[in-house]
């Protein structure tokens, strides 16, 4: 059984956002696509750049105005209420992660988002695609290889996330 904690932090993120990524490519809504990669590109440069903060992430899901919480509440159709919840998830638990290094409290709407998380994305993962239960082994696999300890290299997981994924 694979054990998100066993990752390194930055790779615990990375599996969620590479993930998320090929989640969006199911948007019914292609308007949704953009706000989603824009999102998930702000949580893969916190894993980069360390220069984005938990507040800063937090206003993706938690600001009252254009978040992409609200993107979903617009969403018609069910799949896109499940890929909105993976981007949620990756946002919100990138959202955590960064709130903890910097020993900052969370806000109530990111204390859920913890490593129990990861079993809800990946049931709404699965669910878009019978093939990404597959691809979710292969992935979990490649990480548990790689990533316990090592630190992640950005493009190497963009990468190797649109090989996996494109398989």
């Amino acid at each position: 059984m694979f054990d998100l904690l066993s990752l390194s932090e930055d790779a615990q993120i990375a599996i969620f956002l590479i993930i998320a990524e090929d989640a969006a490519k199911y948007f019914i809504n292609k308007k949704f696509n953009k706000s989603a990669k824009n999102a998930l590109n702000y949580c893969w440069e916190y894993i980069e750049k360390k220069n984005v903060r938990g507040d800063d992430l937090y206003e993706l899901i938690g600001s009252e105005d254009d978040n992409i919480v609200y993107l979903q509440a617009e969403a018609k159709e069910e799949k896109d209420i499940r890929i909105w919840d993976c981007v949620i998830d990756s946002v919100a638990y990138t959202c955590r992660k960064a709130y903890e290094v910097y020993h900052e409290q969370l806000p109530q709407a990111v204390e859920i988002a913890d490593f129990t998380l990861y079993e809800h994305f990946i049931a709404q993962y699965i669910v878009l695609d019978s093939y990404n239960e597959e691809k979710i082994r292969k992935i979990e696999l490649f990480f548990m290889n790689n990533y316990t300890s090592n630190k992640v290299n950005i493009s190497e997981l963009k990468k190797l996330g649109q090989e996996l994924l494109s398989t």
